[in-house]
């Protein structure tokens, strides 16, 4: 999964970095990621497990990206059900500047077809949209915008995870 974020100050290598939230404040990068994870974790099933977490950062849309840090994660999915493989769930926002935000998560334990709006989402789904678009938030849409509000959660196969899945 790829989360766009903004860093509070210019990170450098080997030094967890700080992400700028919402309202302009910082949070440190393994809390964010450790306690938005724990927002996940309940949409995986318990075989499932996130293993580590990294940072990534990109000066300018033409830059190689550069490696900035790795935290170690080992948090098992906590949902009874099975997950469905090859399938994607997508969680779409408006940000604050007009344009989508998406949430892609592959392999959820949400049945393939669904399309759902916020009213009809889970509890686990519905604490996670909150907590994207709160003020404690790190991430951001590609047009610089904050994820204001949830438009919908819908589900699919994911054909690339379905090609592979076939071809072995």
């Amino acid at each position: 999964m790829t989360l766009p974020t903004k860093f509070q100050g210019t990170p450098s290598a080997g030094t967890s970095p700080n992400l700028r939230t919402h309202v302009d404040g910082s949070v440190g990068f393994a809390t964010y990621i450790g306690g938005l994870v724990d927002l996940i974790k309940p949409l995986f099933g318990s075989t499932e497990t996130f293993d580590d977490a990294e940072v990534w950062y990109q000066p300018t849309p033409d830059s190689d990206p550069i490696w900035i840090f790795t935290t170690s994660l080992g948090v098992a999915g906590t949902n009874t059900a099975e997950a469905v493989v090859a399938s994607e769930s997508v969680m779409t926002f408006r940000t604050s500047n007009g344009g989508l935000f998406r949430l892609y998560l592959m392999e959820t334990c949400r049945p393939v077809n669904a399309s759902l709006s916020p009213s009809q989402m889970s509890s686990a789904e519905t604490a996670l949209a909150n907590a994207l678009t709160g003020t404690a938030s790190s991430i951001y849409g590609r047009d610089d915008g904050k994820p204001v509000v949830v438009l919908s959660l819908k589900t699919k196969f994911n054909d690339v995870l379905r090609r592979k899945l076939l071809t072995g």
